[in-house]
């Protein structure tokens, strides 16, 4: 508890507990102890992660953490468990690919996505978020995983629309990484010159979910969504086309009609 309160105050008081060495001692924590040690410490984890060097990070992984985070999300924990511990996943994922590569090591990908279908709507939207960032910046073999552990179904059945512009923007950039290792497996003649992961999308309700942003408020969400309709699927299907297009190839057809 101590340390919990030390680290909700000033990056100069964080650091001196980082300096201190207690940051793998933390790790111990996560094993054994009862809620209200449990929940201070992993908030400390998540505070400390953010400011130390990827030596310091391996140590903790070393010490068995990522067993103790995939435990948690399986687990019958509380909601504020499973919310901390997506949030340290988030932290781990966004700092670089080996930490992506931890979390599949880890076994911690299965159970984010089952994460994606629970009913209340801060696990699952923390839950997103990892997934998210892990689609966005994953290597092409780091992709084919998830899309073999079954990420498209559950990003695709999530609820775009209400969500803030940045959300629906890495919702938006994760697919597009998918759908580009799909295109480079076609390109490489592994799927009989198909894009499966497009067909993936469009069986999943992604496709029609990435129609329907053609039209929202946020300009650069608009953009980003004709990109994908336009290089991912034929452009011989009108309703793929931006709404402008659509009109200005109708009224050329007008204006040519005897």
């Amino acid at each position: 508890m101590a340390l919990f309160l030390l680290t909700s105050g000033k990056e100069d008081i964080i650091q001196d507990v980082i300096d201190a060495g207690v940051f793998a001692r933390l790790v111990e924590l996560l094993v054994y102890s009862p809620n209200f040690v449990l929940i201070p410490a992993l908030y400390t984890v998540g505070k400390i992660i953010q400011y130390v060097d990827d030596i310091q990070i391996q140590v903790i992984i070393d010490k068995g953490a990522l067993p103790c985070l995939r435990n948690f999300l399986t687990g019958k924990y509380r909601k504020i468990v499973k919310l901390s511990t997506c949030w340290i996943i988030i932290l781990f994922i966004r700092r670089t690919n080996d930490y992506i590569q931890a979390m599949i090591d880890a076994d911690i990908i299965l159970p984010l996505l089952q994460l994606l279908q629970n009913d209340e709507f801060e696990i699952w939207w923390m839950a997103a978020w990892a997934i998210l960032f892990a689609t966005k910046d994953g290597t092409n073999e780091q992709i084919k995983f998830l899309v073999r552990e079954g990420c498209i179904k559950p990003m695709c059945g999530l609820q775009i629309t209400p969500n803030p512009a940045d959300f629906i923007e890495y919702w938006l950039a994760g697919l597009e990484n998918i759908l580009k290792v799909g295109e480079a497996e076609k390109n490489q003649g592994n799927t009989e010159d198909v894009n499966v992961y497009a067909q993936m999308i469009d069986d999943a309700g992604g496709l029609q979910k990435i129609k329907n942003l053609q039209t929202h408020d946020n300009s650069e969400i608009c953009e980003i969504a004709v990109k994908l309709l336009e290089t991912y699927w034929s452009e011989e299907d009108d309703e793929n086309l931006p709404s402008f297009w659509r009109c200005s190839t109708i009224w050329a057809g007008l204006l040519h009609c005897n």
